[in-house]
């Protein structure tokens, strides 16, 4: 028994078409998803910033930290922290 569904998956496949054409196409939401996106992308470029920012100043305490025979206050406390 073959079950042949060419013609529901191209009324599928075109009622698809029809219904992203409708909503994002003539609604212009299309817009929506673009701010969208340009929202997400600063928000990463952001964090992605501030990241690095953090990263490096743990990074000079705790060289500084071990680079130093009697390290000062202000770089001990900091250093037991992280």
């Amino acid at each position: 028994m073959v079950i042949v569904m060419t013609e529901t998956i191209t009324e599928f496949i075109d009622s698809i078409i029809t219904i992203i054409d409708r909503v994002f196409i003539r609604s212009d939401r299309w817009q929506l998803w673009l701010t969208g996106l340009q929202n997400t992308l600063q928000i990463t470029f952001f964090a992605l910033l501030l990241g690095i920012v953090i990263g490096f100043f743990i990074a000079v305490i705790r060289v500084t930290h071990d680079s130093v025979r009697r390290p000062h206050i202000l770089l001990w406390i900091p250093n037991k922290i992280v």
